[in-house]
């Protein structure tokens, strides 16, 4: 069956099949060994496909790191052409394979570091806008007996033993500044994604003309993140999108260690974040996500063998985790040659 639904997938060559078919139980063999090769080729870097007794996997065996050549400055080119990669980002995530990129996982209204919400809402007002040192002079003044937030993670069991002179103040001014910087200057609204998504990529594939033309020395990028753009609302109006074949084929599920409504995303060994090394705030992000594999494992899931396995559900998955991950790759190669000015 796995054979026969590769052929019509145009996975393997009908002379090469009738040969091998001849050959009997090695032959078969021979030929999903052959069908796995070329799911495989199709499959971004660190996911592979695997026949089971029940069925066909597609699973995440390696995390893949995509760290982009996004400017820090201030200038207003280098805004726009962040707000401008974050919004693609999120595009395609949301709209195509959803992986992890840097608006999941530093933007607290996510929900990603949840553990820092009471944190960040403690301190937001006094030191929105502020850098490392104003923080740090806000924090020593402050009432500590006011301080409520679970403090485990900077090393203490009261927030008032966090005290200016600390490892555990250093770490508090240093998270609460990269939380700050990062919500400046990453942040975004994405309501439109959810309420009007064709309608939201239209108006930044325009804006991102527009764009193009008041920044030219970003004419490539912005032409790039079109391109992502006008996909992502092809894959949405066709219901190619994962969760659409998720919802369309569910029946077909054998066994999963992810899904969308779980928020653990099958694309979810991809991690895409910014240039900025980003040092305690990095650091609570890469926990997580070592504890997310030594727990849950890797996001794979297994389909049903019966027809309608490789057309149906497989190849579109491949198809739209390959178009995710060769938008990013895309993105990232045109970033490359951003010159940074003022870092």
């Amino acid at each position: 069956l796995i054979v026969e639904e590769a052929l019509r997938a145009d996975l393997l060559e009908p002379n090469q099949a009738l040969r091998l078919i001849d050959e009997g139980e090695r032959g078969l063999q021979s030929l999903a060994l052959d069908t796995l090769r070329a799911i495989d080729a199709r499959l971004p870097p660190g996911y592979g496909a695997a026949l089971y007794t029940n069925g066909l996997s597609i699973h995440c065996h390696n995390t893949e790191y995509l760290c982009l050549n996004l400017p820090t400055d201030e200038a207003p080119a280098s805004h726009a052409l962040r707000i401008a990669v974050i919004h693609a980002l999120f595009a395609i995530s949301e709209c195509i394979a959803a992986f992890h990129d840097p608006q999941t996982m530093f933007d607290l209204s996510n929900r990603y570091l949840y553990y820092l919400d009471d944190v960040w809402n403690c301190f937001k007002p006094l030191i929105v806008g502020k850098g490392r040192d104003e923080i740090y002079n806000i924090l020593s003044e402050c009432d500590r007996t006011r301080w409520e937030f679970e403090p485990y993670i900077f090393g203490v069991d009261d927030p008032q033993e966090i005290i200016p002179g600390a490892e555990s103040f250093d770490r508090l001014v240093d998270i609460l500044a990269e939380v700050e910087q990062y919500q400046r200057q990453f942040n975004i609204a994405a309501n439109g994604y959810f309420q009007a998504f064709e309608a939201t990529c239209q108006f930044q594939i325009e804006l991102m003309q527009g764009q193009a033309r008041t920044y030219p020395e970003h004419a490539g990028v912005y032409a790039v993140l079109a391109e992502a753009f006008s996909s992502a609302a092809e894959f949405r109006a066709a219901g190619k999108r994962l969760e659409d074949i998720y919802e369309s084929q569910k029946e077909m599920i054998v066994e999963e260690q992810s899904s969308p409504e779980e928020g653990i995303a099958l694309f979810g060994g991809l991690f895409v974040v910014p240039g900025d090394n980003f040092g305690a705030l990095g650091e609570l992000v890469d926990d997580d996500i070592n504890n997310l594999y030594q727990n849950i494992g890797g996001p794979h899931i297994t389909i049903m063998a019966e027809p309608g396995v490789l057309l149906e559900m497989a190849m579109p998955i491949v198809n739209a985790m390959g178009e995710a991950y060769r938008l990013i790759k895309r993105i990232e190669t045109a970033l490359e040659g951003i010159t940074h000015v003022g870092n």
